[in-house]
Formats: structure tokens, C-alpha cells, sequence
């Protein structure tokens, strides 16, 4: 794409087609301008069901390559290393419903709450 936003190209041909439906979120250009990082979330219908994993993609759309496991679901807010050598990123970990825990004192009582770690 030129500066003024004209001549876009796509860079990605992943689907949101059914069994692979899913969405692409959160891109950074690495420093130099060649590469593009970007979170892949496949959908309740899509393989792996609800999970997240990190892509990278050449500026002219070739190279598309898997960086992280589908299991780590990874890919919030990936961001590159000044010197264009490393991505850090946060993982999402799955949702699991709250519950409650017995306390092993009549004293204290106890209830799980979901986690929200980032």
C-alpha cells in the first residue's frame, strides 16, 4: 500500500470459511517494514475451536508461516524488538467457568473467581 493508502494489497488468504472460520486481529510491521505479525482466532466452528496463534507474513504476501502452537493461544497485542529480531506477545488462557472451593475451616470460606491474567 502506498503512503497515501492507495494500491492496498492482501497480504493474507486465510479463511472465514467453514470448517476454518476465524479472524485476523492485531498486525505490527516489524522495523523494517518487511514483515507483518498478526493473531489468527479461529471461531467456535473453526480448527482448532477458540484458539489463537501468531502468523508472520512478508510485505509482498509470501512466506505466510505459523510462529506460535495453537495450544499456547497466543497472539494479544504482539508487538516486534526495536532491532526486528524478536515478537513478544501476552497469551489468552482458554475460559473455564468459576467455583466454588469447600474450606477446610468453618472459619474461612472460599469462592474461585475467573481469572483475567494478561
Amino acid at each position: 500500500m502506498s503512503p497515501d493508502g492507495t494500491n492496498a494489497q492482501r497480504l493474507t488468504f486465510l479463511t472465514n470459511d467453514k470448517p476454518y472460520s476465524g479472524l485476523v486481529t492485531d498486525p505490527a510491521w516489524s522495523p523494517d517494514g518487511k514483515q507483518l505479525v498478526f493473531s489468527y482466532q479461529t471461531s467456535a466452528t473453526g480448527q482448532p475451536a477458540n484458539s489463537r496463534a501468531l502468523y508472520v507474513v512478508n510485505i509482498d504476501g509470501t512466506g505466510l508461516r505459523r510462529l506460535t502452537p495453537w495450544e499456547l493461544r497466543a497472539g494479544d497485542r504482539a508487538s516486534w524488538s526495536p532491532d526486528g529480531t524478536q515478537i513478544v506477545f501476552s497469551t489468552v488462557p482458554p475460559p473455564t467457568p468459576p467455583t466454588a472451593r469447600r474450606s477446610p475451616s468453618p472459619r474461612r470460606r472460599s469462592t474461585a473467581v475467573p481469572s483475567c491474567t494478561r
